[in-house]
C-alpha cells in the first residue's frame, strides 16, 4: 500500500501518516519500495520485524475495540450509528453553512 492508501484505510490525513511511516521505516518495521518524492507513489510493506510486532499487539488491540472493553451496552451499540449520524450531518451543515 501507498502512504495515502493507509491514511485513506485508517481515516487520517496523507501527512499525518507520513510521520508514522517514516518513524517505522527508522524501526525497520515497514520497507518502501520505488523512488521517493513529493507526488510519487512510494508504497510500503511489513518487514518481519514489523509482522513480528503486528501478530503481538493484534489481539490486545482488538479487544481494547470491543464495546465491553469501552464500556458500551447492547443498547448503546444499537444508538452509536444514529449517533454518529446525525454527528455527520452536523458538521456537513456546519461546513457548508460557514
Amino acid at each position: 500500500m501507498t502512504t495515502a492508501d493507509l491514511a485513506r484505510s485508517v481515516l487520517v490525513r496523507p501527512q499525518s501518516m507520513a510521520g508514522v511511516v517514516n518513524t517505522m521505516d527508522r524501526r525497520g518495521l515497514v520497507t518502501r519500495h520505488g523512488p521517493r518524492g513529493q507526488g510519487r507513489s512510494n508504497p510500503v510493506s511489513l518487514t518481519s520485524d514489523g509482522e513480528g510486532l503486528l501478530a503481538a499487539v493484534w489481539a490486545p488491540f482488538q479487544f481494547a475495540n470491543t464495546p465491553d472493553a469501552l464500556g458500551l451496552s447492547p443498547e448503546h451499540v444499537e444508538l452509536l450509528p444514529r449517533i454518529m449520524s446525525r454527528l455527520r450531518d452536523a458538521q456537513v451543515r456546519e461546513h457548508f453553512h460557514s
